[in-house]
């Protein structure tokens, strides 16, 4: 999103070491207006971007196994990818809005219980963790030393969270005949 522009650039040049690396998408021509956006308003970005070719999913993992820190953009926010980071213990730095898309990251953080994790509330410190994760390895060794002991415990092996899809979806029935909603502070018991 261009809003996320301004937010990599800052990054970029905060931290003078700093790469971004994304991946090609599906359709070639969104990559193209993304490098003609930034050709127009951003070329740090564009300079100090490396665009790689889509590969296998093996190949895939193999790559962000070597990043230091995901960044989980503003408004359309991260799934799958989040889900893969955490399993290789990658800090992800996110700001969680009231759109549901940007809170996966957060949602994962707090259902393994991490200790400080990389979650801001403005761009300002967004671009302020972004710096603490490059240059604090003592902060984003504990991140990651975290994600990955708890990943594996309480996000990819948690089985009371299949209690509370269960309860939620029987409650949220039971209102829906009842042609009501839950309320909005439902929460599983």
């Amino acid at each position: 999103h261009p809003d996320f522009d301004f937010i990599i650039e800052k990054i970029i040049e905060e931290i003078p070491n700093s790469l971004l690396f994304i991946f090609e998408g599906h359709m070639k021509y969104e990559i193209d207006q993304l490098k003609e956006r930034w050709r127009r308003n951003r070329h740090l970005i564009l300079h100090k971007t490396i665009i790689h070719q889509r590969v296998s999913f093996e190949k895939y993992i193999s790559i962000i196994k070597c990043f230091d820190i995901i960044l989980d953009p503003f408004y359309s926010g991260m799934g799958v990818t989040a889900y893969q980071a955490m399993a290789l213990g990658i800090p992800i730095v996110s700001m969680p809005t009231d759109l549901m898309q940007s809170r996966v990251v957060n949602a994962l953080y707090k259902q393994m219980e991490i200790k400080n994790p990389p979650l801001v509330n403005t761009p300002d410190e967004y671009i302020s963790m972004c710096k603490e994760l490059a240059s604090n390895s003592y902060y984003n060794n504990d991140i990651a030393k975290q994600i990955r002991y708890k990943a594996k415990k309480k996000l990819f092996n948690d089985k009371d969270i299949f209690k509370q899809y269960n309860q939620f979806f029987q409650q949220a029935l039971h209102a829906a005949r009842k042609d009501d909603m839950l309320p909005s502070t439902w929460n599983p018991n």
